[in-house]
């Protein structure tokens, strides 16, 4: 019988409880990685997804709440994961927030902080407590959900797409810091099938799937894949890069 390709390891998967974050746990689990799922307030949904996770019996699940924009929160996580596995080997930075759409002179005070702090802070602040584990074990991956929008921009969210491409850009910076231990890398996810899209409406839902040459929106499961990807040993000689998961629309 062959071996999963994450037999062994631990990953961490931050605002798991849902959408693409649970789709990459449960794609974690499947080869085989213990996976910490991390959750704000979707307990219930967290606890649904460790269920599921360990009925497989391959690696083990716990679930974990944490805020990632909470130092004292992350180092909390830090401990129990440590308590539990001692340490991770995969990091994936999933943990986001669309806040509403904005024309750039309508963004507030709040709204840019809050954008910057969930989807830029939240990454770092996690890297900055969990490297040292990684370097411990002898090495890991990062892997940071960034957006398609962080590369072309977007005139209804600026915020949004503004901390997406501060969080490439420290993916890139990351990756020379951290080899040869640690390879880090992002994923650019394009219009993906999720509760926060279908929302956008039918009207909105149509343009963007004329507009993608593949004629669809893209699975969270697919957004997964190339996590897996990048968490595995197959990547062993990438990092610094930003894989864009989009069905060809930065083509137009």
């Amino acid at each position: 019988m062959q071996k999963e390709i994450l037999a062994g390891k631990t990953a961490l998967v931050t605002g798991a409880s849902r959408g693409i974050g649970k789709a990459i746990a449960l794609k974690l689990a499947e080869e085989g990685a213990n996976v910490v799922v991390n959750y704000l307030n979707s307990q219930t949904q967290a606890n649904f997804i460790v269920n599921e996770i360990n009925k497989m019996e391959k690696g083990r699940a716990i679930d974990v709440k944490g805020d990632v924009t909470d130092i004292l929160s992350i180092r909390r996580m830090a401990r129990i994961i440590d308590d539990e596995f001692g340490g991770i080997d995969i990091l994936v930075n999933n943990a986001g927030q669309l806040l509403r759409p904005q024309y750039w002179k309508d963004v507030t005070e709040r709204v840019w902080e809050q954008s910057l702090k969930i989807n830029l802070q939240g990454p770092l602040l996690c890297i900055q407590t969990f490297v040292p584990m990684m370097e411990r074990r002898g090495g890991g991956k990062i892997v940071n959900i960034a957006s398609m929008y962080g590369i072309t921009g977007s005139a209804f969210v600026p915020a949004y797409t503004a901390a997406k491409a501060g969080l490439i850009n420290l993916t890139l910076g990351l990756a020379k810091n951290l080899a040869p231990q640690i390879n880090v890398n992002a994923i650019a996810p394009g219009n993906i099938a999720t509760e926060m899209t279908n929302s956008a409406g039918d009207d909105f839902l149509e343009q963007i799937v004329s507009e993608t040459p593949l004629k669809r929106l893209g699975t969270p499961e697919e957004v997964a894949d190339a996590v897996l990807f990048l968490s595995s040993p197959m990547s062993s000689f990438i990092t610094g890069h930003v894989l864009v998961v989009d069905g060809g629309l930065l083509l137009q």
